[in-house]
């Protein structure tokens, strides 16, 4: 049975970091609302890709892996989704994901920390349907890799892309 890649997004995929910088001198954990909505309405969607990830629609069209997107963004800013708009819409502007591609995010209103959102909605989400897979995740927060290994093997972004390249050449 092909492997379930589980992506992040953030720091993963998607080049975010100058991104953040400019959309707020607040530090990202402080943001409220508002900070949330425009980082999505004006900068999200023009973020880049991390060196190397661009390999993964790859390694979906050959056949070799599954992938989930389980991400710590926010599916729910205030009364709109735009949270969850514009990440498939980056998806699929820069990876051409087709929307079939499970994409999970954060519960609104769910403050607790990232490793801790990520880990839950892993088990409530992904492990009931999945649970005879091998999993592959693929995240740059340490916190959140030191609980995936519980569960399969948890690479570090961005470096893992080097390697996974290599998986995407082999017939």
């Amino acid at each position: 049975m092909k492997p379930l890649f589980i992506v992040d997004i953030d720091g993963t995929v998607c080049d975010s970091a100058a991104a953040f910088r400019q959309a707020s001198h607040i530090p990202v954990d402080d943001w409220g609302d508002a900070e949330l909505g425009m980082f999505f309405r004006e900068f999200a969607i023009h973020c880049g890709v991390v060196p190397g990830a661009g390999i993964l629609p790859g390694l979906l069209a050959s056949g070799k892996c599954d992938v989930v997107f389980l991400t710590g963004r926010s599916e729910r800013i205030g009364r709109t989704r735009i949270g969850l708009t514009v990440t498939r819409a980056w998806l699929g502007k820069v990876f051409g994901m087709p929307k079939y591609v499970p994409l999970l995010m954060r519960p609104h209103r769910d403050d607790r920390p990232t490793h801790e959102v990520k880990h839950g909605v892993f088990r409530k989400e992904v492990l009931p349907s999945f649970r005879r897979r091998l999993f592959v995740f693929l995240d740059d927060d340490p916190d959140v890799l030191k609980l995936y290994s519980k569960h399969g093997i948890a690479l570090k972004a961005p470096e893992c892309w080097a390697a996974l390249s290599h998986m995407a050449t082999i017939q």
